[in-house]
């Protein structure tokens, strides 16, 4: 077997231990690799959870298939990896720009805004006194059920349903359901008679 001959096999072997990594890596999820206590992460490298490596391993599987083709074609042994680095880093550039643009444009965001929580309904998990900071779990779209931080002008009891009406500092303001049933009754008669 000539020297071309092992260029061309050694270029497959490396295109293809690429991709089958790559593939590995897609079904499990990424690269957190355990063994007996010792966890080496090797997804992180740069640009983000999970994103270093696969770039890594796009342009060696690139790199090793575009040097095979272009072995097979008969290109000169000395341009044969000139082209393919070349080649390999657009490829892994775009790669990167197009991973990057997804996770920035599509990832969720879990924060939970508590002006968008105004109206809602929620539980009180930690009793509330006037002047004192209770909590109340609430129903979120971001996190399902969340525990926030509640105050009130009343004392409230655990269990007892409120509704947010503001924001104090770091906590939401609550009512109990049936003080705020009234205030709505109320407003609701208030523009009933002003109307007449």
């Amino acid at each position: 077997m000539n020297m071309i001959a092992w260029l061309f096999w050694i270029y497959v072997a490396m295109g293809v231990a690429g991709l089958a990594i790559l593939l590995v890596m897609m079904f499990l999820g990424g690269m957190d690799l355990g063994f007996d206590g010792v966890d080496v992460d090797v997804g992180d490298l740069d640009g983000g959870p999970g994103v270093g490596m696969p770039i890594v391993l796009s342009f060696i599987s690139a790199f090793g298939g575009l040097s095979a083709i272009l072995t097979y074609m008969g290109v000169h042994v000395a341009l044969t990896p000139v082209i393919s680095v070349v080649c390999s880093i657009g490829i892994s550039t775009v790669l990167f720009l197009l991973t990057r643009y997804f996770l920035k444009h599509f990832s969720s965001d879990s924060t939970v805004r508590y002006r968008g929580l105004i109206g809602k309904s929620g539980s009180v998990s930690v009793s509330i006194r006037p002047g004192e900071e209770g909590q109340i779990v609430v129903f979120t779209d971001q996190r399902g059920r969340t525990l926030i931080p509640a105050v009130s002008d009343r004392r409230i009891a655990t269990n007892a349903e409120v509704v947010i009406t503001g924001m104090v500092g770091s906590a939401v303001k609550v009512v109990g359901r049936r003080e705020w049933e009234l205030g709505k009754e109320k407003k609701g008669k208030k523009r009933g008679s002003g109307s007449t």
